[in-house]
């Protein structure tokens, strides 16, 4: 962060698990530090002013606002992580938005226009409406305090939500940027069964099983309905024994191409449905880009898109 200045004598190096790496800014209340856990994971901690510890309003004040940020919803503004106090002074530690504000991307590029002026405005919209539903005023509303965070692609679809939402992480094959990938599962015919949103970064065979897990029961022929098929293929990406080990303890027979091995195994014209269950996935436009910060949101959009194409496959059949 190129605004970021260092610490001065006698300002604190840590709080708590959070290492101190320089101060963001300061206002009239507080001062803001960037930060990071023993984690690694960035967080911005706001540090109410040492002249004000004998203002009771001014504490009273603070200790409002912390309660305020967690009774608002968090899909447009930053999550209160944790509260504590060091030396006596409290603290707020919040989710970081990595980027600039509104005000420095406007003396630095100029006015914003079309469709990124359209999603600037309907985030900052829906940023308050959270706040007004949960009984507050936002008193403060200005550039300087609208981030727009890191627009930016990765996986298997771009992420252009206003700022780094749930289930993004770094892509290892778009120069880390923040992205987002879908897993998929689906039957022999191509039928999605299940979908899965994760960060970019991680591994397809991580998410076997919990796609195994995620099948619905499906219903139609007589007998209760089944929830497990009896054999799941997948190609060399899939290939580690222990989730072999795991697959097969669901009482699923995994066949599994594995590395070093000569092509050859057939798997292809079976799997070949899977990716084109994928093109039909990113044929909905609002799936071939992710805009949505709110994870459970954009996982709503892929369960509708695969009804829709389970109910055209239907459809067509008769």
């Amino acid at each position: 962060m190129s605004d970021l200045s260092p610490l001065c004598a006698g300002e604190p190096g840590r709080f708590g698990e959070y290492r101190v790496l320089g101060r963001i800014g300061q206002g009239g209340q507080g001062t803001v530090y960037l930060a990071e856990s023993s984690a690694g994971e960035r967080v911005a901690i706001k540090v109410l002013h040492p002249h004000l510890m004998m203002d009771q309003d001014a504490e009273r004040r603070f200790l409002r606002e912390v309660a305020t940020a967690r009774r608002v919803a968090t899909f447009s503004t930053a999550r209160v992580i944790e509260v504590g106090t060091a030396n006596h002074l409290p603290y707020i530690v919040s989710e970081y938005v990595e980027g600039a504000s509104l005000e420095q991307r406007i003396r630095e590029r100029g006015p914003l226009s079309g469709d990124e002026l359209v999603r600037l405005a309907l985030g900052t919209a829906g940023a308050l409406a959270a706040i007004h539903q949960a009984g507050v005023v936002h008193r403060d509303f200005k550039p300087s305090n609208v981030l727009l965070g890191l627009q930016s692609c990765g996986g298997l679809f771009p992420d252009q939500s206003p700022k780094r939402g749930a289930q993004t992480g770094p892509s290892p094959v778009d120069r880390g940027r923040a992205g987002s990938k879908h897993h998929l599962i689906t039957d022999a015919t191509g039928i999605p069964l299940a979908v899965i949103l994760t960060g970019a970064n991680r591994n397809d065979v991580t998410q076997l099983v919990p796609l195994l897990h995620a099948i619905p029961k499906i219903r139609g022929k007589r007998g209760r309905p089944r929830q497990r098929p009896d054999v799941v293929l997948a190609d060399r990406g899939y290939d580690h024994d222990k989730y072999r080990r795991l697959v097969r303890e669901l009482q699923i027979r995994p066949l599994i191409a594995r590395r070093g091995t000569e092509h050859g195994s057939g798997l292809g014209k079976h799997r070949y449905v899977v990716e084109q269950t994928f093109a039909l996935l990113h044929a909905f436009r609002r799936l071939r880009i992710r805009w949505e910060i709110r994870a459970d949101i954009h996982q709503a959009f892929l369960s509708l898109a695969c009804a829709l194409i389970c109910w055209r496959r239907l459809t067509s059949l008769r």
